[in-house]
């Protein structure tokens, strides 16, 4: 009987999480660290933002990261649905301190996404635009299974829709997880913080390097 409830609480709070209907969430969480991609070196990566308050919601986004200029600068295209009806982005980062001994990564970012949803909660979806700028921090740890990579920074979304301009400032903390035995796989877990209006979203991720 009490598995039974417990089915039923977590089936009843799923549903509303999917099916909340206030606009939440512009992007995406980061979930990458200070380091830039190589040239001729590619990364898949697939994740989902849970949004936690204000409606909430589920985000899914693909994710392809290239090299640019080595150890200098990458590109990184964006897809992805969900909560947000649809989304088409990218981002470029650059690399202003490389991760060495007694030093911590520090990279620059920037980028602009085409988004689609129904934030007004009419009948048709409409068009927006969110430029992106940030800059983010992190340093390489080894451990017994293999190598994290904690980051954390902050990012402004300037949101530009036909009912008024959205400014927040997101506050972002998480971390890089290699393991050994998963090679050449990464994953990632990341919570974000939009201080303009207490927004929480937890992101989790995995990604494939080649």
């Amino acid at each position: 009987m009490a598995n039974k409830k417990s089915t039923h609480f977590f089936s009843v709070l799923f549903a509303g999480i999917l099916s909340a209907s206030s606009f939440a969430g512009m992007t995406h969480t980061v979930q990458h660290t200070a380091d830039v991609i190589g040239v001729g070196k590619y990364d898949a990566r697939v994740q989902s933002d849970l949004i936690l308050n204000h409606g909430g919601g589920v985000n899914i986004s693909g994710h392809f990261r290239t090299g640019l200029k080595q150890d200098l600068l990458d590109i990184e295209g964006i897809i992805g649905t969900g909560k947000t009806d649809f989304k088409l982005g990218a981002l470029t980062q650059f690399n202003l301190l490389p991760d060495l001994p007694g030093q911590i990564a520090v990279a620059f970012f920037g980028g602009a996404t085409y988004i689609n949803d129904n934030y007004l909660e009419s009948s048709q979806n409409k068009s927006m635009f969110a430029l992106t700028v940030g800059t983010i921090g992190s340093k390489k740890f080894d451990a017994s299974f293999g190598q994290v990579v904690p980051y954390g920074g902050f990012q402004i979304e300037a949101l530009m829709k036909s009912s008024g301009n959205i400014l927040p400032i997101t506050l972002l903390a998480g971390a890089e997880w290699k393991m050994t035995s998963t090679t050449p796989w990464k994953f990632y877990s990341e919570l974000d913080l939009d201080v303009h209006d207490s927004n929480f979203q937890i992101g989790l991720g995995a990604a494939y390097s080649y």
